[in-house]
């Protein structure tokens, strides 16, 4: 008898183990049909958008197209360029794309040095510069340049005749001084 009750015992155990399993997937199953429905009203809702909408929420911002080296345009290009990598990070994931995506916008013979050089570097090494790095360097590069420039074209186009300074404001500071000596 203790054999039988022994046995009796362990199919009660199986049977109630069995029970508890088919209760945990029951819960599970649950869980997963909440989730299915819910993704299908994501979809219904997604679906119910105006055609005109779904293409707003892909194309955050158009594509800010070439920078053709001159300079006076480039820092109005690197602020789009810069907003354009960064909304389109999914469809620009490494930073080979980001790389490839900025340098094949950039013309003009400056730019070329500049994309050649850094291109072969990237290429041979096998090392692409990060985003940050790639900002850092076009900023260097080509802002600093811009910047640099207008400042020299400004100071080259400076004449006395060009220069309309208030005689009274510019004249009394150089009467004190000269009294003072």
């Amino acid at each position: 008898m203790s054999g039988t009750a022994q046995r009796l015992a362990d199919l009660e155990q199986a049977l109630d183990d069995l029970r508890n399993e088919n209760h945990r997937l029951n819960g599970e199953l649950a869980q997963q049909q909440q989730n299915v429905a819910a993704i299908k009203a994501q979809r219904n809702q997604w679906n119910a958008l105006p055609a005109d909408v779904i293409q707003r929420r892909i194309e955050v911002m158009a594509d800010p197209s070439s920078w053709d080296g001159n300079k006076a345009q480039f820092a109005e290009w690197w602020v789009k360029m810069r907003v354009w990598v960064t909304q389109n990070r999914t469809a620009l994931p490494t930073d080979q794309d980001k790389a490839m995506a900025v340098w094949s916008r950039m013309k003009g013979p400056s730019a070329g040095w500049y994309i050649q050089a850094h291109f072969t570097t990237a290429v041979l090494s096998g090392m692409w510069p990060t985003w940050n790095e790639l900002k850092f360097d076009v900023e260097q590069y080509f802002a600093l340049q811009t910047e640099v420039e207008w400042c020299r074209k400004q100071l080259r186009e400076l004449t006395p005749e060009s220069v309309d300074f208030d005689q009274r404001l510019w004249q009394e500071p150089l009467n004190d001084l000269q009294e003072s000596w």
